[in-house]
């Protein structure tokens, strides 16, 4: 409730930085230093804007907006708009299923969690080259699931989309993969430890579950199910 509330009212402060900022670019000439510097801080407060969502997701007061989803169509389009920049660090691949699938669910929530965790493996490389490779298929319940590290249960009378999130870089010890899902817990020195707490939020709002397999040395894979729609 505590960060529901903060999140709440650091958003609505932002709406107001923000108009505000939109408002005085009108009036400034469009060769100006000003400008630039006002272009700057309307990008910052949407960043921030962003953090404060992913509060509000964290804490479960936010519910998704439910609708028939193409999660491939999804990971097309995510895979598509990080390609480039994951080209500078490496290679981002795509596994497509051979049939559209769908789920219900929130696009906007299920969006954020591939770029979560796609940036995350293009960066889990540090400064060797990565090859981050994201698959999607449909599995039922008895499919394996990793003994550890695995966030939620399955319902063995569903199947599932399933969707993976590999990379090839340092991976993890035990006692780093336990902590991954932690608010605030990170690895990266500039990171602020929302991105996986905000992603199983999503994950269990879903009524799906997610898996964690990563070995020291050998990469890591997330591996996330999502409930298929009845239709």
């Amino acid at each position: 409730m505590l960060a529901d509330g903060l999140a709440h009212d650091f958003n609505n402060l932002l709406q107001g930085v923000v108009g505000n900022a939109q408002a005085a670019l009108h009036e400034l000439p469009a060769p100006s230093d000003a400008r630039d510097a006002v272009e700057a801080a309307i990008a910052s407060a949407r960043r921030a804007v962003d953090v404060a969502a992913k509060m509000r997701v964290y804490s479960g007061e936010k519910a998704p907006a439910f609708v028939d989803v193409d999660l491939d169509a999804v990971a097309t389009e995510m895979v598509g708009l990080l390609r480039r920049s994951a080209a500078r660090r490496g290679t981002l691949t795509y596994d497509a299923p051979p049939a559209p699938v769908g789920v219900m669910g929130d696009p906007t929530q299920l969006r954020q969690v591939l770029l979560n965790l796609i940036v995350n493996a293009a960066e889990a490389s540090g400064d060797t080259p990565c090859a981050v490779i994201v698959r999607l298929r449909v599995e039922d319940a008895s499919a394996p699931r990793p003994d550890v590290h695995a966030m939620g249960r399955l319902d063995p009378a569903r199947r599932y989309a399933c969707l993976d999130v590999c990379d090839r870089g340092a991976g993890m010890d035990a006692a780093t993969a336990a902590h991954v899902f932690d608010p605030f817990f990170s690895t990266k020195a500039s990171g602020r430890g929302l991105g996986l707490a905000a992603v199983q939020s999503i994950v269990k709002g879903h009524h799906g579950a997610i898996d964690l397999d990563s070995r020291a040395g050998a990469g890591t894979t997330f591996r996330v199910w999502l409930p298929l729609a009845a239709s």
